[in-house]
């Protein structure tokens, strides 16, 4: 099985939706490091910044 597929990110997501992960972590101002599958998620989740092929990150996304 293909864990980064498409359709595996959205069940993630989707699964944090609906048990209220996003919405309860927002409320008590907890930040939550996620992959990438959770971007879009919103609240305080925070997700692997996204480059285009063969651009460089910026200095404020460089560790």
């Amino acid at each position: 099985m293909d864990l980064t597929s498409p359709a595996r990110r959205n069940h993630d997501l989707q699964a944090a939706r609906e048990h209220n992960i996003v919405t309860t972590r927002t409320q008590l101002n907890l930040e939550v490091l996620a992959d990438k599958g959770y971007t879009g998620a919103g609240g305080t989740v925070i997700t692997p910044i996204k480059r285009r092929p063969k651009a460089q990150l910026t200095d404020k996304h460089k560790a």
